[in-house]
C-alpha cells in the first residue's frame, strides 16, 4: 500500500525570477561527487529510522518525518524525470510512500545517481519544478543543499547527533549564499545566529534556519 501526504508543501527553493542562473558559480568544486557523496550519507542515517519515528516533527516547521521523507523522495523522482527530459510538473509531485518509507528513498536515491551520472547533464538545461529551465550544475546543487540539509534534519529528528561533514558543509553553504538574496521567507528559515568559530555545519544549518546541536533557539 502506497500513501501519498495530502498536505500541500512549498518546495521552492528560491524564485527563479530574482536570480540570475548564468552568475551561479561551482568553482573547481565537483558537484557530481558533492551529490553522491551527501546521497551516501542520508541512506547511511536512514538506517537508523525506524518506525515509531516517522510521526515526529522534525525542525521543518509543520512536518513530520514521513512529510520530509515524502518530501525527499518526491524530489529525487522529479529530478529523475527532469534529467531525462520530462518537462511535466505533476513528475514533482509523486511522494506516496509505502511501509518502509527508508526503502523508497533509497529506490529513487540508487536511481537518481544513476541518472546524474550522465557524462553531459552538467552542461544541459533541465526543467526543475516551476522554476523553469536550469543549467545542470544548478539543478545539481537544488537537489545537493536540499538533501545535505534535509539529512542533518532525519538525524536530529530521531536523535542522532552526527555531525554535517566539513567537506559538505562547506560547499552547500557556498551555493546557499549565492542564492540566498532570492529565497522567498519559509523556504528554510531566518538565519540563526552563531559564534564566529562555530562549525562549518552549524553555520549552514543556522544560515537556513536551524538551531545547531547544543544551542537553544
Amino acid at each position: 500500500m502506497t500513501v501519498s501526504n495530502a498536505r500541500a508543501r512549498d518546495t521552492r527553493a528560491f524564485d527563479i525570477h530574482g536570480f540570475d542562473i548564468h552568475s551561479f558559480d561551482i568553482g573547481t568544486l565537483d558537484i557530481r561527487a558533492l551529490d553522491r557523496h551527501a546521497t551516501v550519507v542520508a541512506l547511511d542515517v536512514l538506517r537508523l529510522v525506524r518506525r515509531e519515528h516517522l510521526e515526529l516533527f522534525t525542525p521543518c516547521a509543520g512536518w513530520t518525518l514521513r512529510d520530509l521523507l515524502g518530501h525527499l523522495v518526491a524530489e529525487n523522482r522529479g529530478f529523475t524525470a527532469a534529467a531525462a527530459g520530462s518537462t511535466d510538473p505533476a513528475a514533482w509531485h509523486d511522494d506516496s510512500l509505502g511501509a518502509e518509507p527508508w526503502t523508497d528513498f533509497a529506490t529513487s536515491a540508487i536511481v537518481l545517481t544513476a541518472v546524474f551520472a550522465a557524462e553531459d547533464l552538467l552542461e544541459r538545461k533541465l526543467r526543475i519544478r516551476e522554476l523553469g529551465f536550469l543549467p545542470g550544475t544548478l539543478a545539481m546543487a537544488i537537489h545537493f543543499v536540499d538533501i545535505v540539509v534535509h539529512t542533518w534534519d532525519i538525524a536530529r529528528t530521531i536523535g542522532s547527533h552526527r555531525a554535517i561533514e566539513p567537506e559538505l558543509a562547506l560547499a552547500a553553504l557556498e551555493f546557499a549564499r549565492q542564492w540566498e538574496s532570492v529565497r522567498p521567507p519559509g523556504a528554510f528559515g531566518v538565519a540563526v545566529e552563531v559564534p564566529a568559530d562555530a562549525s562549518p555545519g552549524d553555520r549552514l544549518v543556522a544560515f537556513l534556519g536551524r538551531t545547531p546541536f547544543g544551542r537553544t533557539a
